[in-house]
């Protein structure tokens, strides 16, 4: 792999998992305001937005694994998660 395909992998990581992190806080926001708050629903989004986090930190060492995971995971739900809200809002 070039450094240049690595640059961009890597630059394309980022601006996954910062989708994520801006879905999570979003839901995790959501979740707050709600007249009865889920304890366990909250801090299960605030530890995945920790890890997260820490993920971006790593993608931004170069971590090849966490590169990866964004890229072939992460990226993969947020399409699902795009195509339902889309799909919510035709129907």
């Amino acid at each position: 792999m070039t450094n240049q395909s690595h640059d961009t992998e890597q630059e394309i990581a980022r601006v996954v998992i910062a989708e994520c992190v801006a879905r999570l806080h979003h839901e995790a926001r959501l979740e707050m305001e709600q007249p009865i708050v889920n304890d366990r629903r909250v801090a299960g989004f605030q530890q995945a937005l920790s890890q997260l986090r820490a993920e971006r930190n790593a993608i931004i060492g170069g971590d090849c694994s966490v590169i990866d995971r964004a890229l072939y995971l992460y990226a993969v739900l947020l399409k699902q998660v795009h195509h339902a809200r889309a799909s919510r809002e035709v129907g």
